[in-house]
């Protein structure tokens, strides 16, 4: 399975099914698939096919503790959600962006983003 030759319809697949993965090969799969996301940037059909991957995997990060991957996730969902037809990633950015400040010990400025 080549993952760099997914279409957007099997990453929207994947994404919608991330939970039938156990989180190592929910892991092997988000940072192949984040490589091809800047060539996907600004396709407009890609933009929520991504953020919806993002916003699944998030969790998982979050409970492996993987704070670089994290990062990296949280600014691409952030770039991604900027447009007003992206509202709800918006939200799932800013609330997932909260408790990651959360984590790494910046609690006032978590609970502001969060609350």
């Amino acid at each position: 399975m080549n993952v760099q030759s997914w279409t957007l319809q099997e990453i929207l697949l994947f994404s919608n099914n991330v939970d039938m993965f156990n989180q190592e090969q929910q892991l092997f799969f988000f940072k192949l698939l984040l490589k091809s996301l800047p060539h996907y940037q600004s396709y407009n059909r890609a933009v929520p096919v991504y953020a919806s991957l993002l916003a699944n995997l998030l969790p998982t990060l979050f409970r492996k503790q993987e704070w670089a991957d994290i990062s990296q996730a949280l600014g691409w969902l952030e770039e991604l959600s900027k447009e007003f037809t992206s509202s709800f990633f918006r939200i799932v950015f800013l609330y997932y962006s909260g408790l990651f400040a959360i984590c790494q010990g910046d609690t006032i400025a978590g609970e502001k983003k969060v609350l």
